[in-house]
């Protein structure tokens, strides 16, 4: 059960041969007022290095903001430019970003109670992937707040869905050969889907949430329907899953923006990517639409 300590800094085992991070994650996409994106602070402990990172679409263009600081004795989520406050635990969180092109000031608010995997054991496929254990929990939010661009002193206003999570433990990507995470905001629920794999070993977690509470996923699988002309980059995803109440679903995606796309030479470099792609949903069964985060890690060997 989480407690309202849990959304602050975890201890942590020094002695950990394995990189061990706390990390944290806001999005949010309001495509009225043209301004979509996420923030990320990742607290890498057995590196003694805090990564702060704010990465959204604003006024038309994409803007970074990424800085490394040492952790201190008493760390803080805040590192000048990217601030969060825990306003009341697993309620309200304020989020904001002040860089000199752009202020975002963000409210996230619970859409419905936090889900957190721990201990429930519900997953039909229970293995283990040795470089990726980890402590999770994530929430469906509504975001409102503004968003200026300094230059033009535009403000506009911001009022829609979002999602939010915590996690802590190993966790080395690298070693790993990937994962897709499906986080998507429905008008009435919220859809989480995780599946990740390493050689022949995979596992699954997810979750939907309504105001009638949480129900777990047992079994996740996907599909990449589409693909850019190089073969590797996603542009539409069909995940199937089952909960556990036995009923099987299926989410259609298709991506609108890829935020990393400024980012495409130096990505072609690399062999661990991350494709963030904010992508427009449905829900097969209902034809409920929304949008939502249609993620791909993958180890290029």
């Amino acid at each position: 059960m989480l407690e309202a300590a849990d959304e602050g800094f975890h201890e942590w085992p020094a002695d950990s041969a394995t990189t061990w991070k706390e990390n944290w994650y806001w999005n949010m996409a309001d495509r009225e007022a043209g301004v979509w994106g996420f923030c990320h602070a990742s607290f890498v402990r057995t590196q003694a290095t805090a990564v702060f990172s704010a990465c959204f679409m604003v006024d038309g263009r994409v803007r970074f903001h990424r800085h490394e600081a040492a952790i201190g004795a008493d760390p803080v989520l805040d590192d000048g430019t990217l601030r969060v406050e825990i306003v009341t635990p697993h309620e309200h969180h304020r989020v904001t970003v002040d860089t000199p092109e752009y202020r975002l000031a963000l409210d996230y608010r619970a859409r419905f109670a936090p889900f957190s995997y721990g201990g429930r054991r519900i997953a039909a496929n229970r293995q283990a992937i040795e470089h990726l254990r980890l402590k999770r929990y994530e929430q469906g939010m509504a975001v409102s707040g503004t968003c200026t661009v300094k230059d033009s002193d535009r403000k506009v206003a911001i009022d829609c869905l979002g999602h939010r999570d915590h996690s802590w433990g190993k966790r080395e990507e690298s070693k790993i050969d990937g994962w897709n995470w499906a986080a998507v905001q429905l008008p009435n629920k919220t859809v989480n889907l995780t599946r990740s794999f390493s050689g022949e070993t995979f596992n699954v977690n997810g979750f939907v949430s309504t105001a009638d509470g949480n129900t777990g996923v047992v079994e996740v699988d996907f599909e990449t329907l589409e693909t850019e002309a190089d073969g590797r980059t996603p542009v539409a995803t069909r995940y199937t899953f089952r909960d556990e109440n036995g009923d099987q679903w299926h989410l259609r995606s298709r991506r609108f923006s890829d935020l990393f796309e400024p980012l495409r030479a130096l990505r072609e470099k690399q062999k661990t990517i991350i494709f963030e792609n904010f992508a427009d949903y449905e829900l097969e069964e209902t034809g409920e639409r929304g949008w939502g985060i249609d993620e791909y890690q993958r180890h290029f060997r």
